[in-house]
């Protein structure tokens, strides 16, 4: 975002990335629309696989993939705004597209596929490893666009044709990068170095070690682990509760010419001396990725939001656990939803997907064994080159493991027991009000109306300031409020329980603000002294009593320094936090500036304990023990501030919920009409073949 809103661009961020943030805030500096073009994209080409394929896959095809969407591993992060989401969500859009393109008329189906060409350029860009995922796709495009023209995949020919776009597109990401980057980090040397270390240790040769000075061999060994490249970059074993406290010497960057040289030089050294070492220790990272070795998993779900650069950081706030979020995060951590689990599914269902493909010259199971093989490809792409366990790193492999699970049951069902019944088109436009029943046409419009007033209420809130944008979000709601209203689908009970279920959803799952936008319209009332306590109480279960105030600021956005909190008893001031381990009860005192709501955040783990908290506007206990590492936020309010906050929450749902009608009433019509103009035999082969 920074280097998006500065134009400073370097490459230790993927420059597209920076380039399309600078885009979004222009128009507005809310990241709202930047999540939602990624949520767009992401549910958006998997809804289009869908439509595709539909009408000839088994009747429970539908509901099966309303099920991956809501599935734990693919829900937990694909609202966090990381390079790996977009990734998905680009990548995801474009096969959406071409999966598509079969059922639309010639002009139409080209602009398809150039929107795809995009969206797969932004993916190569969005993340350094993606052209191992393009690859398989671009081979299923080309296979598709060949079985859809002549009856056969070609797929030598295919994947020729697909090796050189795949060529074609590293040289145009890598021209690109080079044309907008003002500043080189050479990232890459983490890498080699993280690489280098650990072939050292594991092969015994300590002499590579002596380039990383002041870190000594003591200091390197110590900050070492398979589990991220993290502690030896800024000193502190952050993967060890026990050893968390200790800073030591960290790994210079080693970024000057001569450097670079000797760290590619080491490297090389190491791959070929010690080759074991060198995959033992990228095997050891990978353990990681996966959640093998007893190593939890990193992340599965995000429901929070970091604090930003200045110019964000009004809306950008830390936000608390939703009761979603803490679900989810519970069964991930349970071991079901382990990334190892999910290659070995990809791994078998793969050559069955592709024989069948083969033999039945079948567009669904093709496109199945491209996503497996793409996910596959995008896994072996990080055996090299992880330098941490992040699950994100993995939520590919699984995003495409399950849609293709779910597109071959759908396939294999279909030639068992028959497709899916291909329903007669709905009316659409004007005609449907008179058709519909009279007690769904006032909750249609009931819900419209609802929804587009909750949509107003939060536009004028969020971009009062910027009437252009306000006004371009009136006119695409008063159409899009038309579309709901004409359509013939809004008026379904399907249509209205899939919106309300991706709305509660939704809903629940993104947190609410700890301080409502709509309190910015009234003068604030101050929290007045805040206490914080620590007892050394924790749930059961739990691994310790600990609490870590890592951050404080108004709801304004303002930061309240960590100084400013007076100990009494057994806190301890360390970087960036104070810390409770344990002990007598021990409180954290502060005087809250005048008339400013308090936002205080905590870190969550499982060695996290019990923490109280008073104010002028009462006293709440807080259980901060978490499954896996995460921040807690608590907001310090006034009564009016939480009815203010319930209210908005209220309006956030009513807003998704017009919005997914929306969608729903809008796409089905349309879709129906592209078909409806596709040459007649196109139609036949995608639609009416079953």
């Amino acid at each position: 975002m920074h280097q998006g809103r500065t134009g400073a661009i370097s490459d230790s961020f993927p420059p597209i990335l920076a380039v399309l943030w600078g885009g979004v805030q222009a128009l507005t500096d809310d990241p709202a629309l930047m999540l939602a073009l990624q949520l767009a994209l992401f549910f958006g080409g998997i809804g289009a696989v869908a439509a595709a394929y539909a009408p000839r896959l088994h009747r429970l095809f539908p509901p099966a993939v309303v099920v991956v969407m809501a599935m734990p591993p693919v829900l937990g992060i694909v609202g966090a705004l990381w390079s790996d989401v977009l990734m998905a969500a680009a990548l995801l859009g474009a096969v959406g597209l071409v999966a598509l393109s079969g059922t639309m008329r010639r002009a139409i189906a080209i602009g398809a596929w150039g929107c795809a060409a995009l969206l797969v350029f932004v993916a190569v860009g969005a993340r350094h490893n993606a052209l191992a995922a393009v690859a398989p796709l671009l081979v299923w495009a080309f296979a598709t666009a060949s079985l859809r023209r002549t009856g056969e995949p070609a797929l030598i020919r295919s994947t020729l044709v697909a090796a050189l776009a795949t060529i074609g597109l590293f040289i145009a990401s890598q021209a690109f990068s080079a044309a907008v980057v003002e500043k080189k980090t050479h990232f890459w040397t983490v890498l080699a170095k993280y690489d280098v270390i650990g072939t050292a240790l594991r092969s015994g040769t300590t002499e590579p070690l002596e380039m990383f000075l002041p870190a000594t061999e003591e200091d390197i060994r110590a900050l070492y682990t398979p589990r991220s490249v993290i502690p030896l970059m800024t000193g502190v074993q952050i993967h060890s509760a026990e050893a968390a406290s200790t800073q030591r010497a960290r790994v210079p960057w080693l970024i000057e010419p001569e450097q670079r040289r000797a760290v590619a030089s080491a490297w090389l050294e190491g791959v070929r001396g010690a080759p074991a070492a060198y995959l033992s220790h990228r095997s050891a990272v990978f353990g990681s990725l996966l959640g093998l070795g007893g190593w939890p998993l990193w992340d599965p779900v995000w429901t929070r939001i970091d604090p930003g650069p200045a110019a964000h950081v009004a809306r950008v706030q830390p936000r608390p656990e939703t009761r979603l979020g803490t679900g989810l995060a519970q069964i991930l951590h349970s071991g079901f939803f382990a990334p190892w689990i999910f290659l070995a599914l990809a791994c078998v269902l793969a050559p069955a997907a592709l024989v069948a493909a083969l033999r039945t010259r079948d567009e669904v199971p093709l496109l199945a064994a491209a996503l497996l093989a793409s996910g596959l490809c995008h896994m072996a792409g990080l055996f090299f080159i992880a330098m941490s366990g992040d699950y994100r790193y993995s939520h590919w492999m699984i995003t495409t493991t399950l849609l293709a699970a779910v597109l071959l049951l759908g396939w294999g069902g279909a030639r068992m027991w028959g497709a899916a019944a291909v329903s007669r088109p709905a009316p659409v436009l004007a005609s449907a009000i008179a058709e519909a029943r009279p007690w769904s046409a006032w909750l249609g419009a009931i819900a419209t109306a609802s929804g587009a007033f909750a949509c107003l209420v939060l536009a004028v809130v969020w971009f009062g300031e910027r009437p252009v944008v306000l006004v371009g979000l009136l006119v695409a709601l008063a159409a899009a409020g038309w579309v709901a209203i004409s359509s013939g689908e809004w008026r379904k009970p399907p249509a209205l329980l899939v919106a309300s279920l991706v709305a509660a959803l939704l809903a629940s799952w993104f947190p609410a603000p700890p301080v409502p936008s709509l309190a910015s319209l009234a003068p604030a009332a101050g929290a007045g002294s805040v206490a914080i306590t620590a007892g050394g109480d924790r749930r059961a279960g739990g691994h310790g009593s600990e609490v870590w105030l890592v951050d404080a600021r108004t709801a304004s956005g303002v930061e309240i320094p960590l100084d400013a909190f007076a100990p009494e008893g057994a806190w301890e001031r360390r970087p960036g936090a104070w810390v409770f381990v344990g002990g007598a009860p021990a409180r954290l005192t502060m005087q809250a500036p005048a008339a400013e709501r308090v936002i205080l955040t905590f870190v969550s783990h499982p060695w996290s304990g019990m923490v109280t908290i008073s104010s002028d506007f009462g006293e709440e206990t807080v259980d901060l023990y978490a499954v896996g590492d995460s921040r807690r936020s608590v907001a310090l309010l006034d009564e009016r501030a939480r009815w203010l906050l319930t209210i908005e929450s209220a309006l956030s749902a009513l807003s998704l919920f017009f919005a997914a009608l929306v969608a729903y009433a809008a796409a089905i019509p349309a879709a129906r009409l592209a078909t409806a103009s596709a040459p007649p035999g196109r139609q036949r082969t995608l639609v009416d073949e079953a």
